[in-house]
């Protein structure tokens, strides 16, 4: 269970200012939204409209692939870094510096635009059937 008040004390030991605000008001006031973070900071009214969705979330099947494909993204990555047996040292550059900066939006976009069956064939190369009950547990240590 998400403790609200320890979250605002571990972001307001590093930041001034904290707003809790719900991100579906953006969704569903807009200007709403706006009007309260302009009024908090003291901040001029943006003049944004948000005509599309960006970066909608994903259902709980596909942000569960998400984070295994990203973890074996970083073991994959990690493994070139560390490698003292990899001695082209240009081309080791090239694919850590490539990969390393464009890799984890590569699955995102896999997770987002793959057809189902897509999705389900992911889940049975990996082993996967579904996702963890225990993933959205999140534990944030106390300081």
């Amino acid at each position: 269970m998400l403790d609200p008040e320890h979250i605002v004390h571990c972001y307001k030991r590093y930041f001034n200012n904290v707003l809790i605000i719900p991100y579906e008001l953006l969704k569903t006031d807009e200007s709403l939204f706006w009007g309260a973070i302009a009024e908090r900071f003291q901040v001029p009214h943006p003049e944004v409209t948000i005509n599309h969705a960006i970066n909608t979330s994903l259902d709980l099947k596909r942000t569960f692939l998400l984070s295994k494909t990203n973890k074996i993204s970083s073991v994959l990555l990690n493994t070139l870094c560390d490698s003292k047996d990899y001695t082209n040292m240009q081309e080791k550059n090239q694919i850590v510096s490539n990969y390393g900066n464009s890799g984890k939006w590569v699955h995102r976009r896999f997770v987002e635009y793959a057809a189902a069956e897509q999705v389900d064939e992911m889940y049975r190369l990996l082993g996967m059937s579904k996702p963890r009950e225990d993933f959205f547990d999140v534990k944030l240590p106390r300081v």
